[in-house]
This record gives C-alpha cells, structure tokens and sequence, in this order.
C-alpha cells in the first residue's frame, strides 16, 4: 500500500515505556471537519500505534493494533474534539506501554481527512465492481433487474446460482489490499431471493474474520438488509467477502440476485449483542426478521412518553385500509425456542379500543391464538401473552394482529414497543412466613378467647415441605365458628394475583378450612378448601378471582372445621398471594342442559372425530358471541366426515329440544344435526348457514324426537360434500333450550317456567342482586298461584347520587326467545300486586335486529289487589325478543323499601295457571277470618288443624309466625299490629299451604 521511495524512520528508546516523538506545530491542528488521520506504518513486531494531539489543555488519542512486517494503514478517530482549536502537538508512541521494545519503526503518509459516508463496494451499474468468483455454483454476470417498482431502483444487478451439492456454496470475492473497516463498519446489501432462506455475510483476513447470518423471510421482493461488522473495526488485513446463500442446505440451486452492497458509519447500536428473548425493542435490540408487514412497520419517536413506556424511539406498525386481519410477521426461519423463554410480553398503543391477536404459526405444530381486548385507546398498554403451554411445540413465526378481525377504510397507524420473550415464573408475595416474630399482628377474631389461641412456636414437624424454623400455632375456642384473625399491612391488592395458598398442619379429624377476605365495602367474601392430609404439612389454595375487582381487603380471617369437634393444634405458616393454579373448572357443577361450551361446561364424550375438535381462543370477539374460549374444528377428509357427542343415556328432550349452537362458518354451506343411537330411529335436521365469517345461532328443533331415547348427537359440516379438507369451523355454547315461548313465560312455580338471573338495575343497595320466590300473599282475584316474583324498591333520596333512580327495575337476559304466533296478538300479560296505584314498564329487549326499544308503560290501578296488565308490542316486528325487563312504580323514588309481586308473564289471552303435562296444581281455598275488620283478635274458619300460621303485610314482610296446633276459630292476638292490610298463610301439619285469607286491622 505504499509505494513511496522515502519513509521516516524511528527507533524507540530502550527502558522508555512511552518512548515520545513529537511534531510540534506554529498553529494549532484545526480539526473541525478533517479529524480522520490516517497514517501507514511498518512495524517489526505486532504491537500497537497510538496516535495523540495535544495543546493548550486538551487532548484526543487513538490507539490501533498493527501486524508485524507489513505496511499497514492505520485510521485514528478525532471526532470527539472537533470543537477543540487549540491543540499544536502531535505525538506518536509505537508500542506504547512496552519499556522493553527498542525497535525501529518506518512511517509515512500522514494525512487528515473528513470522515467517509459510505463506500460503495457493489452496485453492477457500470459492470462489476468486485471480482467475484463463483466456487461453487455459478455467478451469472451482471443481469436486469426483474422489479424495480420497490426499493431497488437500479437497473441492473448481480445473479448468483447456488450449487445443490455443497451445503456452504461458496461465492467469493478477493483483492490484494485490505478492506478499511474501521470508519465504515455497517455492511447493507439488497438481495432478491426466489424463496425464503438465510444468507451469510462474512469478511476474512488473514486470521481475522467476521460474519452475520441473516433470515430471508420474504421471496420475489426486494429487501435491504444491513449488518454490524463494528467488532471488525480493527481488522487490518480483510481481502475477503463471501455469500453463502441457504447456507447449511445442500439439495437447493436456486438463483439469488444482489445488489447495493454498501459499508456505512458504525450507529449507536454497534457492537449491541443480541439479549436473549429480546425480540424489537426499537432501538439497538432489532432482533426480529419480518416477513409480512415489513414495509409497514418502522422506527419513530415515541408519540406518548409515559411511566408505561419511556423509550425514545418505538415501532410505528399502519395497518392497511380494509385489511381485517393485516398481520405483522416476525419470521425466525427455525422452530422458536420457548422451552424457557415462552411469556411474550408487548407494548401498544393503539387510536382504537379494538383487540389484539398474538399468534404462533408457521411450524410443524398447529398455530396459536391468544387474543386479548384493548382495555384503553390513545395510551401505552403492556400486553402480556402466556404461551407456555405450548413450549414443546414447533413454531417459526410470531404473528401480531392489531385490531384483529376489524378493517378500516383508511389506513390506521399504531405503535409498538418492547417485543420479548420472558420466563414463566409462579410468581408469588409472601405475606407471612412467621420469621422473626411475624409480618402480621395475628389473633383469635375480636380478641375473644372463646374463638381460641394463637402463639409463634417452633416448627414441630420440619422437613422437605416445609423448612421454616417457625410456624403459627392455633386452636379452636368454644365457638363452633372460632376463627383466626391477621390484620393485612396493606389492602390486598388482586388486580394481577388472586390465588392466596397457605401451609397447614393439621390434627386427627380436621377435614376442612374457610379463608375469608373482609372487606369493609364489600363484606366478607370465602373460600373452603378441605383438608385432605392430617399430621403432615400440606399447602392449601384459595382463589378469590371472583373478587379480584374490590381493592378494600384488609383482613384474613382463618375458620377450621366450624361447627365440629376437632381439638389439638393446627399449624399454618407461608401465607403467599400468587398466580392461580386451580383447575378453573374445579367445583363447577354439569349442566344436563349443556354439551359443550368449550369452557368448564363439556358434559359429553366425543366418540368420534375428537382428532378435528380442539379448544382455542375466540377468533371474533363479538356481540354473536362474546365468549374467550371456542371449539375449533378442522374438516377432515371425506364428505360425511362428522363428530360425535355420546351421553350415558338417552336424552330427555321432554321440554329442553331445540339444540342450540353457535357456529362461524368460513363460507355458506348446509349443515346436518343428527340424533341417532339408542332404540328409536335417527332423526336428521339440515340447517343452511346463514352468514359466513360471522357468529351465528342456530336453533334446530328435535321435538320431534322426544321420548325416542337417542344418546348421540352428530354433527356434520358441508353435510354429503365433498370438503375442503383443513377447513376451520368454531363451534359454541352447544346446548339443549326450550321452544320459542308462544304462550306462558314465566309463572314461578318450577322448571322450566321459574328462570334464574333476574338482575336488579338502578335500584341502590340491591342494585346486581336479584329477586326473591316468595309464596303468593294474596291468593285471591286474576291470580291464585302458589308462588310469585318479589320485587323490592329501594328508598331514595332523589338525586341518584346513590344509585337509585326513577327507573329502578329488574331483567332477566334468557335463552328462549318470545315467538308472538298471531300477528293480530302480539301483547304481553302480567299479573301485579302493589300498595298503591303506578305506572308500570315491561319491555323486550335483545331482539335478532332490535336491542333496545322505548319504554312500554301501563297503568296499574287496583292498589293491594291483583291486577293483570297487558302491554302491546304490535308496532315492533316479532323479533325473538329474549330479555324482559320490568319498571314498577315508573318516574316515582320512594322514601321507604316498597315491595311489590308480580307473576304469570304469557303472551296475551294463554294461561300461566297450570302448566299442563309438567306441573299439577291443586286449588288453595281461601278460609273466612272473623272479625274483619279486627281490633284485639281473629279467628280462622278451616276445616283442618293447622301446623304454621304466617301473617304478612302489604310489603311482603312477616309480621306474625306460630307454629303451634292451631284448630278452626283458634283465635289470634293481633293487637299490637299495625292498622293495615294483612295477609295469612296456613300450613297443614305437613307443611303444606292449606289455605290463605286476608283481613283488615283496625
């Protein structure tokens, strides 16, 4: 590299560590915009060069190594003073810090120079540049390029044909002089490739060598890939550059074409290594390949720094118009590794309250789903996705799906940050561990000794499972409800963790213990978990995730085995809040109704096809059905492909014989219910799907087959074609409901016409609770049933400012729609019974196409009687309504609780009365009281002795129970009532209502 006939020449002094030669000039160096010095060097040994300028109390100084015996040109960065004007000195120290070198030194070619922007080592425009060689395989030449509508605007580039018998195809270039590496140290090349693979860039010297694998993750397009060869910096005898294209793979020959291949300033992300798990943070951390979405993501400023997310720099993702499911694609080109590494965590910032849907895919393995609601829009959210158990699995590409399932007719842009994979942990907080005196103040409950003693002892039984040296000691007091009570230090936090587990010895005989959480706005909320080990410790878990929602628990109250005999001491230690690890399902009881819900509710053995039936995430969150958890099924081959559900007996379809199912379906097509097995015939239902891409419900009527003892239900997909085979169906909430109602809908008095989940609204303290079954306490007029609904109205004092307000009412969200079957009729029936005259509201609600209609008010004008009100739908369509909800006393807050009954809803002009064929109900007669009215006493006319009578008022409130033998004209004191209306119940010696009557109080 140096061709000159004169050099300089140094000999370091011998016993000088730094042995000075020093240029000293009249005027400073002004290195503003030549602060690159370049110098060459022959070294008789391989040591190392420091270059320094100094002068006027500053200093910059450079040191690089250098090869022995070779002219070498050596490059020393001054950038970082360029401001600095008053350096005059240069100094240069050959072997710096080695005192024992006395060797000469020759050196030429000092210069100073502005630092490159880039070097352009191939571009194909004018012929090549390089001389390549083509080992293996075959270099094409130079040819045209196939696409320049992307980011490779040139017009020519280079091919390469890779050889199918050498796994590492070797394409070369060399030259005599070294390739400087040390300004210009990040390599970007473009690379055109006919299929998804890798590639290998590497630089080679004598001795020295650097490479950087890259992923290939998209074919037919060109993409820009760019290197760190920052660790090569000081290389100084590289003559080599190599490709190998899909490396490692010796039965392909495919055809690469190149271009662009350019070395760049080193950024501030050289020498970054790679964090394991780290998959983009944005920044130096861009670990990830993309494939699809790769030219709609990019770096940005963080548009909303936050505590959530504080980097400068983010992902910026634009989703494209119209696209629903336009995905962003991290592609590893291997199976990923989540053996340990299997918790992706993301952050996201999104302008829509929409879901998002991280995915694994791409692999042996069948992908992945974990879709998870966007809690807020506009903010930084930090999602996490557990996909841990599915660490064994084979997977190669990460999937995000932003807004999963919605398209917008314009493009939308989000933003992402801090991509990464991290452990799994059972995470945990201790809360006591009983060291060191405790962490709690711990008591039996109110300090009552007859709720027992509490000390801190020795741990009587150490060892594998439980090594503390101290444990808490309790034993029950008299109480049969003795409890332990620990004052928490802070309120307990469940937001994340709901699962508190506790260490528990426990004595001969103790089969159970309750934790409860207090909470002084909420109550008291338990957990009981048996005991199923004595005299040993075991460890306890109490989920509380139905109360995750309330932030005021400041105590734990500890009851074992109430109301028993138990004596001796229990021992408890390691009181933890940490993640759940109960079978969700645990405890939850089979609903006969129910096949399949995917969820705790699978209450049939699946006898054939279960191979195409799995659960998975809910690919379209929705109001068709908000359910997290699906059944997927995946058509097999062959056109009357089917799966199974076998029950242990026949199905009682006696009044539940409408199968119910959700179904999303990829296209239209006609599917078959089947009802086969047992002693009657089968008996086949077709239903075309109605929507494709959507959640539908379908009812198939099987009323036809009741009492024919079927036990299979069979289920066809694209019933008797030939099918797409791998085509994906989701199933839910497979069930068994009533037929339409077209005449009574709910008349209290048991299954199928006595519903559960009516549900307070607007009506302060009882808001979200329900309604009592009460027994009928006026059995009399348009309504003698047994048994009604009790509505109570809380008080209020008017401004809503405690949750009551003048439309406080009560819903109840059903199954079975209401089907009105004379257009001519279409009036709703219920009988009422009020203390004083109202207006009062019944409305349809979650109708097929209607959701809500106006209120629906009518005049209730028979106070302490009942009364039957009917409302009009007819200016509605029949649209398979399948709430109710009910408004008594409308636009009217009393100052007390009232209570009102209501029973009997039908469709107008049908009959609640009886329910014939399932329920017979004999008539109450109604007994004469006399004197009525009354002042002191009253008699009851009956014809039989009487086991229980029950008095009640206008409220429904009990005023008077006796439980004695009463016989007829027995008289009973009521002297101290009331003026008013009241209402008796009596009982036959049995229990049975045996008649009722009325009377008033004077």
């Amino acid at each position: 590299i140096n061709k000159s006939d004169s050099v300089g020449s140094y000999t370091k002094g011998y016993d000088r560590s730094f042995s000075l030669f020093r240029v000293q000039m009249e005027s400073a160096f002004d290195i503003s915009e030549n602060n690159i010095f370049r110098m060459q060097v022959w070294s008789p040994i391989a040591t190392e060069v420091l270059l320094k300028l100094e002068g006027g109390g500053n200093a910059v100084e450079d040191r690089k190594p250098i090869a022995d015996s070779v002219w070498t040109e050596l490059v020393f960065d001054f950038r970082s003073k360029a401001d600095v004007t008053t350096m005059t000195d240069l100094l240069i120290f050959f072997s710096p810090g080695n005192d024992m070198d006395s060797s000469t030194y020759y050196f030429d070619n000092i210069t100073a120079g502005p630092a490159p922007t880039q070097q352009i080592l191939e571009d194909f425009e004018d012929g090549p540049r390089l001389t390549w060689e083509a080992r293996n395989g075959t270099f094409n030449g130079v040819v045209e390029n196939p696409d320049t509508t992307g980011i490779n605007k040139s017009l020519n580039v280079g091919s390469y044909t890779k050889s199918d018998m050498h796994a590492f195809s070797l394409f070369i270039h060399e030259q005599a002089t070294p390739i400087d590496l040390s300004l210009l140290n990040k390599a970007s090349i473009q690379i055109y490739a006919p299929v998804k693979s890798e590639f290998i860039l590497k630089f080679e010297g004598s001795g020295e060598a650097k490479e950087v694998r890259m992923n290939i993750p998209t074919a037919n397009v060109w993409r820009e890939y760019q290197m760190d060869f920052s660790a090569a910096a000081d290389f100084t005898t590289i003559t080599k550059i190599i490709l190998f294209f899909d490396p490692g793979v010796d039965s392909t020959s495919d055809t690469y074409l190149f271009d662009n291949l350019i070395l760049l300033p080193p950024d501030e992300c050289a020498g970054t290594e790679p964090i394991p798990g780290v998959v983009d943070n944005f920044e130096c951390q861009r670990n990830a390949t993309y494939d699809n979405g790769w030219n709609q993501i990019s770096v940005v400023d963080n548009p909303d720094l936050s505590t959530v997310n504080s980097t400068p720099k983010v992902g910026q993702y634009i989703k494209p118009a119209t696209q629903a499911w336009a995905a962003l694609v991290a592609d590893y080109d291997n199976p990923i590794d989540l053996s340990t590494l299997n918790v992706l965590h993301a952050k996201v910032w999104s302008p829509v309250g929409r879901r998002m849907l991280f995915k694994l895919e791409g692999g042996a393995s069948p992908a992945k789903e974990i879709f998870i609601d966007m809690p807020d829009s506009s903010t930084w959210v930090d999602f996490t996705a557990d996909f841990s158990p599915y660490a064994a699995e084979n997977h190669k590409k990460l999937t995000i799906i932003f807004a999963a399932g919605t398209a917008y007719d314009e493009d939308v842009t989000f933003y992402i940050d801090e991509i990464l994979w991290t452990e799994k942990a059972n995470e945990s907080t201790i809360l006591e561990d009983f060291e060191n005196g405790g962490q709690l103040a711990w008591f039996p409950t109110n300090s009552d000794v007859a709720n027992g003693t509490f000390a801190i002892m020795d741990n009587p039984a150490s060892g594998s499972e439980n090594e503390s040296a101290s444990v808490g000691a309790y034993t029950r007091g008299t109480n049969a409800f003795s409890s332990l009570t620990a004052i928490l230090n802070e309120a307990l936090d469940l937001s994340e963790f709901t699962q508190l587990n506790l260490q528990v010895w426990a004595p001969e005989g103790a089969e159970k213990v309750t934790m409860q959480l207090v909470s002084a706005v909420e109550g008291n909320k338990d957990v009981t978990r048996d005991i199923e080990t004595t005299g040993a410790w075991i460890t306890l878990s109490f989920d509380f995730a139905s109360s995750a929602s309330i932030t005021d628990f400041s105590q734990v109250n500890l009851i074992f085995d109430a109301e028993s005999d138990v004596t001796g001491t229990y021992f408890i230690d390691n009181l933890s809040l940490g993640e759940t690890t109960i079978d969700p399902c645990e405890g939850v009881e089979a609903d006969p109704r129910i096949v399949d819900d995917f969820e705790c509710q699978r209450n049939a053995t699946i006898s054939l096809g279960a191979a195409d039936l799995e659960v998975s995430p809910n690919p379209d969150i929705s109001t068709g059905n908000n359910s997290s958890i699906v059944g997927k099924y995946t058509e097999p081959e062959g056109p009357w492909a089917a799966l199974v559900y076998e029950f242990d007996g026949p199905i009682d379809l006696t009044n539940y014989n409408q199968l119910n199912i959700k179904i999303w379906a990829p296209r239209v097509v006609e599917n078959l219910f089947k009802l086969e097995g047992g002693t009657g015939a089968p008996v086949e239902v077709r239903a075309e799907v109605t929507a494709a891409e959507e959640w539908v419900n379908y009812s198939i009527d099987f009323s036809a087959a009741a009492g024919l003892g079927h036990n299979k239900l069979t289920l066809f997909m694209n019933a008797g074609v030939e099918p797409t085979v791998g085509e994906v169906y989701y199933w839910d909430d497979i069930r068994w409901g009533l037929a339409p109602y077209e005449n009574c809908i709910i008349n209290f008095e048991g299954e199928p016409f006595n519903p559960t989940g009516w549900t307070y609204f607007a009506n302060g303290t009882y808001a979200d609770s329900t309604i009592n079954v009460v027994a009928n306490p006026m059995k009399e007029g348009v309504n003698t049933s047994d048994m009604v609904g009790e509505f109570i109205e809380s008080a209020g004092i008017g401004d809503n400012s405690d949750g009551v307000n003048k439309f406080a009412g009560v819903f109840l969200r059903g199954e079975t729609p209401i089907n009105f079957t004379d257009p001519n009729n279409m009036n709703i029936s219920m009988d009422v019974l009020m203390d004083h005259e109202a207006m009062v509201g019944l409305k349809l609600e979650n109708g097929n196409t209607i959701a809500n209609m106006p209120d629906n008010l009518e005049a209730y004008t028979t106070p302490n009687e009942w009364q039957t009100i009917t409302w009009n739908f007819g200016s509605f369509p029949n649209d398979q309504f399948k709430t109710i909800s009910l408004i008594f006393d409308f636009d009217n807050i009393p100052s007390e609780n009232k209570t009102y009954y209501f029973d009997n809803i039908r469709v107008a002009g049908t009959e609640c009365a009886s329910t014939v064929g399932i329920f017979s109900i004999e008539p109450v007669p109604n007994f004469t009281v006399t004197p009525n009215p009354a002042v002191e006493a009253i008699r009851i006319d009956a014809p039989e002795l009487m086991g229980r009578i029950e008095i009640y008022n206008t409220t429904g409130q009990q005023v008077l129970s006796l439980r004695e033998r009463y016989q007829s004209q027995s008289e009973i004191k009521v002297n101290k009532m009331l003026p008013g209306i009241y209402y008796i119940q009596a009982y036959d010696m049995n229990g049975k209502l045996a008649g009722h009557a009325k009377f008033i109080k004077h």
